[in-house]
């Protein structure tokens, strides 16, 4: 800026004037230079949206979506987030910012080598390019991964070229995007946003950015039994811990592997859901045509075996963690010579159940809370034989499932077993009555004694008949 003006010639320059010039313009110069502040979090309103199947957006993060909606499945589906970026502040310095998705992304920028890998640019741009409310669309695989440069030819970050440095597996954790300003790329004290900051959580809620999580329950359930009743067949299992268990789902099959039709098969679910801890999610049910996409068709080449691609056996695995199945692969079948109550395992027999895919069509229970330690399966037929399976999940919908298939076939009965086992198993096993243990009345056990006795009179009936 020119602060003196050119004299015309035969005048001679003042130094008074120049003096006057300069001390009227500098109040201006300083309040030109306070009214730019270095940019704040505060100063950009981030917003998170859940797209479906298309990658249309179809309705924005809610605090649930922000803690349990992107689980393994969603990740290797690749069910985008988009994110709406708006400048909410005024007077920010005209400097630019870049924006980056993922976690730890200013000790990856500062140092690449160490704990976290640098993370994927989402833009580059002055403040002003946010005035628009511009939308990026991001897969979830960024949140957890950096970028692995050594892959993509050269120093880019920008997302549309790097490569991610992890899979969607082996980890949980929270990622968001983080924005910072500098000319010359950023290091970590230039962050002055770190994967926090949106608008989806609720007011008063702590800062917090999209939690993921790729990792099933580590304990599987155990010690099957089954007990066959009239029309229905109860199973029941042990679990050493309930830590990250949120639920259950039972799968049922007829002894040929057909599924059953008792209203509970899981049809028609929109991938958009809200996840809820009360369904899990394998990405050959949530994207049976593969990868999500613009051109995404749930009927088409769908995915590949991992193993052998010609082969039409459920792979079963061996590894808890990678494959979601137990340690074992049992066939537990119902002893027909112990009333219903017992059970015997053949651990030499391999169990190749189609019910190992943990496909939704074979869901044959609601969602059961993750204390249980059995259910109920009712709208079976008599005399036929059925396989059963129980799959335990943690909250954001990872499985897990023991290669120990259930096997039983309910009879018809009096009715008064399936009374006894609604009012707490006060017939007991092999028909004997049990009438101690707790109970929240004190009538209970003489209400047992009764439904006891109608039991043996109606056994003794028959027999004399």
């Amino acid at each position: 800026m020119r602060l003196f003006h050119k004299h015309a010639p035969g005048h001679s320059r003042s130094p008074c004037a120049a003096l006057y010039v300069t001390a009227a313009l500098l109040p201006a110069i300083v309040s030109i230079e306070a009214s730019a502040a270095e940019p704040t979090a505060t100063d950009f309103g981030v917003l998170y949206q859940v797209t479906d199947e298309n990658g249309d957006v179809s309705r924005r993060f809610t605090s649930q979506d922000m803690a349990n909606f992107v689980n393994k499945a969603r990740c290797e589906c690749g069910q985008t987030i988009e994110t709406q970026i708006s400048l909410l502040g005024s007077g920010v310095d005209s400097i630019q910012i870049e924006t980056y998705v993922g976690n730890g992304c200013a000790t990856g920028q500062s140092n690449p080598s160490g704990a976290y890998d640098p993370c994927a640019r989402l833009t580059v741009g002055l403040p002003s390019s946010f005035q628009s409310n511009p939308s990026f669309t991001f897969d979830p695989l960024w949140l957890s991964s950096g970028t692995n440069l050594g892959e993509t030819g050269g120093p880019s970050q920008d997302i549309s070229e790097a490569v991610p440095s992890n899979l969607c597996e082996h980890d949980e954790g929270t990622g968001g995007l983080w924005m910072c300003s500098g000319v010359q790329g950023c290091v970590a004290g230039d962050f002055f946003m770190e994967g926090e900051s949106n608008i989806n959580l609720d007011e008063g809620s702590t800062p917090r950015g999209i939690s993921y999580d790729f990792n099933p329950p580590v304990v599987v359930p155990t010690d099957f039994k089954a007990s066959a009743g009239d029309g229905a067949v109860k199973i029941s299992w042990n679990i050493t811990t309930t830590a990250a268990i949120n639920g259950y789902r039972i799968l049922c099959a007829t002894a040929d592997g057909a599924p059953i039709d008792n209203g509970k098969a899981i049809k028609n679910i929109a991938v958009d859901r809200i996840s809820d801890g009360t369904l899990y999610y394998t990405r050959d049910n949530l994207c049976p045509g593969g990868r999500f996409g613009s051109k995404y068709n749930p009927t088409g080449e769908g995915w590949p075996d991992e193993d052998d691609e010609d082969s039409t056996e459920p792979d079963t695995g061996t590894d808890d963690t990678e494959t979601g199945s137990g340690s074992g692969s049992d066939d537990v079948e119902t002893n027909p010579d112990s009333g219903g109550g017992e059970t015997e395992t053949s651990p030499d027999e391999e169990a190749n159940s189609i019910l190992l895919s943990l496909d939704w069509g074979f869901v044959c229970s609601d969602h059961i809370g993750g204390t249980s330690t059995q259910a109920r399966i009712t709208g079976l037929t008599n005399d036929t034989a059925y396989q059963f399976l129980v799959v335990a999940y943690d909250m954001a919908g990872n499985p897990v499932a023991s290669d120990a298939v259930v096997r039983a076939t309910p009879v018809a009965t009096s009715g008064l077993w399936d009374l006894c086992e609604e009012e707490g198993d006060v017939c007991g096993e092999a028909n004997y009555c049990n009438l101690g243990g707790e109970s929240p009345s004190p009538w209970a056990p003489l209400g047992g004694l009764a439904i006891c006795t109608l039991f043996f009179l109606k056994r003794r009936e028959r027999a004399v008949s």
